[in-house]
């Protein structure tokens, strides 16, 4: 076996050791570094001693590069993070790797929950309090100086909070057995890092963000498009995006089995960015100008309604007949949520969104207004503005007591446990809620989710003799017709005529009771 400078033996263990460079023992506080080898082969010994040895000549120019710099360009800020979302995800894949027990398995679900607890808000308001240390902790890595609370320092902060973002959305990914591959690793020498910086796919779906203001929920899913397109093809300007990089990434979808409307939504996505970069002077072409996926014709299945012996088992259950309030169904949100799915029709965030002021009355009527005018509201389209009587099942429940407790507890929101996501939807952990419950209760069928309450109460306003035309007002659905605009030509008088006609034959609902409490949470 050859010999090497730095691999050294005590006992029978053998070692890395290396003595640091006088210019910069000042860094690392020390006059060498000495590291076990973890092995008592010789063989396995030299072959370890020589890439750590490698690594560490980087490591010693990756700092003497840093030394100097005193203010990071936008692109050395975004190398760091970048380089910081690699690193973590390399740490989960080699977790993942080594297989996880029960313990380390819920130990990194907690971990996803906790980011999810503060990231939101932090990236809301700019505040970098939890990532400071990663700030600190990359800085010293790299040799550089700069000042805390500088400006340099808080736009390398808020990059590292989306670096965190972007990395536990990966981590969630895997946490659910979907595939995600890990970027491959570089090392990053920031006094290599160009000062200026072509627009890449990031860029522009910032830019494009900035304009549209997109559902929290969009800019999410193109924002995975994004990070997936990168993570095969490497960062690269738009400019130097070709067709031949768009059909690759189609062909990497339909090799991993991804879903016909999944691959249709990816290459859509891309042929979006692309086209507003191309108008917006990024780039000479959209490179995925006609690159389409054809897929196998499947049949459409239609929505199916629920039928009244599941609503029994659902109205049954301790929710809505002991006054039951689990902690994750938000209070009385758990009891009225799908009692105005069943009455109204409702989208579910149509419903989570309210606010106590949305619940009016006029002409003799209570209704409910759907709107989007509200802060943090949002409808799926202009024609989901719309007012729905309350039906008279409703009131005999209590809703409109509800709304009046509301009211003097001086909340805003109609159902104030919701929280908004960080994809700002009220209702998404609510819907995971439901989905436990209803099956719990015997209804398990997949397709038997809150959005059934919509197809069911269109299905029985249709057996009612309610006409299409004001069925289709109550629920927000456009006929195409100029005249519908707006929740229709309909009063509220004709609407709420056609609500009192909505019946469930065979659903009972005398057993149903809401145990009234001063706050909205757990009785």
């Amino acid at each position: 076996m050859s010999k090497h400078t730095r691999l050294k033996r005590r006992g029978a263990v053998y070692y890395f050791r290396v003595k640091i460079p006088a210019d910069l023992v000042e860094h690392y506080g020390k006059r060498e570094i000495l590291e076990s080898l973890g092995t008592k082969d010789p063989k396995e010994a030299l072959r370890k001693v020589r890439k750590r040895s490698e690594e560490q000549e980087q490591e010693f120019d990756r700092i003497r590069s840093g030394r100097h710099i005193t203010e990071l360009s936008d692109a050395q800020i975004q190398a760091l993070a970048d380089e910081h979302f690699v690193e973590v995800l390399w740490w989960d894949q080699w977790s993942r790797e080594k297989g996880l027990s029960q313990r380390d398995y819920d130990a990194i679900e907690a971990g996803i929950d906790h980011v999810d607890d503060w990231l939101p808000e932090a990236l809301a308001t700019g505040d970098i309090t939890n990532v400071e240390h990663l700030v600190r902790a990359v800085l010293k890595h790299h040799g550089v100086t700069i000042k805390e609370g500088s400006e340099d320092h808080r736009r390398l902060g808020y990059a590292m909070l989306k670096a965190v973002a972007k990395a536990n959305d990966v981590i969630r990914e895997r946490h659910a057995g979907s595939i995600v591959e890990t970027p491959e690793k570089q090392r990053v020498q920031l006094a290599t890092v160009s000062k200026g910086k072509a627009a890449e796919l990031d860029d522009v779906l910032t830019k494009w963000a900035a304009e549209r203001q997109p559902r929290a929920k969009t800019l999410h899913e193109w924002s995975m498009v994004v990070r997936k397109f990168t993570e095969q093809h490497g960062a690269m300007p738009v400019s130097a995006i070709e067709k031949a990089h768009v059909i690759l990434y189609k062909d990497k979808l339909v090799e991993g089995k991804r879903a016909a409307g999944t691959i249709r939504k990816h290459l859509g996505a891309l042929h979006s960015l692309l086209e507003y970069a191309h108008h917006n002077g990024m780039c000479d072409k959209n490179a995925a100008s006609g690159v389409r996926y054809q897929g196998p014709k499947v049949a459409r299945r239609t929505r199916e309604h629920i039928p009244v012996e599941d609503l029994r088992k659902l109205f049954d259950g301790g929710v809505f007949t002991k006054g039951e309030r689990p902690a994750a169904g938000k209070g009385d949100a758990a009891f009225f949520l799908p009692l105005l799915g069943l009455f109204t029709g409702a989208r579910l965030e149509e419903l989570g969104q309210l606010s106590v002021s949305d619940v009016k009355r006029a002409h003799g009527v209570d209704y409910i207004e759907l709107t989007d005018q509200g802060e943090a509201q949002r409808l799926k389209n202009k024609g989901s503005r719309r007012s729905v009587p309350i039906h008279p099942a409703l009131l005999r429940l209590g809703f409109l007591k509800y709304v009046e407790t509301r009211r003097k507890e001086g909340d805003e929101r109609l159902f104030p446990l919701l929280k908004q996501d960080r994809h700002g939807s009220w209702t998404q952990n609510w819907s995971k809620w439901w989905g436990r419950y209803r099956k719990e209760l015997g209804v398990t069928e997949r397709w038997k989710d809150f959005h059934a309450f919509r197809h069911t109460f269109k299905r029985q306003c249709r057996e009612c003799g309610i006409a299409k035309d004001i069925h289709d007002a109550l629920t927000g659905h456009e006929s195409g017709d100029v005249g519908d605009a707006y929740g229709g030509a309909y009063p509220l008088k004709a609407l709420a005529g056609a609500m009192s006609k909505l019946e469930y034959p065979g659903l009972d609902l005398r057993q149903v009771q809401r145990t009234a409490s001063r706050k909205d949470g757990a009785v």
